[in-house]
């Protein structure tokens, strides 16, 4: 939405792109690089619902507690309202990540998020 790439949280955190930020239209879609052996901490999105898209390498998503499961490009994940997840990239290249967000509150985090310096 013109407003520049963000960092996201934790060591070597993602770099995030508002794609569509939901203004009129209930969505949002960003656009997620998240560098080999980086990854998201535990969180949730508030009320939106999330899919997620891995567009190119994979990543494994889950709560902490388990398990993850491994979502390769190509594959479709969810996560739900109110659900604690952690995302990690543990392959050798980047991922990057198409992400889908429903009601789109969550991206206002985001944009509170540092922008990547040019």
């Amino acid at each position: 939405m013109g407003d520049g790439e963000r960092h996201g949280p934790g060591p070597g955190g993602p770099q995030v792109e508002v794609l569509l930020d939901g203004a009129g239209t209930g969505v949002a879609v960003l656009g997620v690089t998240i560098p080999a052996g980086a990854g998201m901490p535990r969180h949730d999105h508030g009320p939106s619902s999330v899919v997620l898209v891995p567009l190119a390498g994979s990543v494994s998503i889950g709560d902490g507690e388990g398990d993850p499961v491994e979502l390769p490009a190509g594959t479709v994940g969810t996560i739900g309202v109110g659900e604690q997840v952690r995302l990690e990239n543990s392959g050798e290249g980047e991922a990057r990540v198409l992400v889908v967000l429903s009601p789109p509150d969550f991206v206002e985090s985001v944009k509170a998020w540092p922008t990547v310096a040019q």
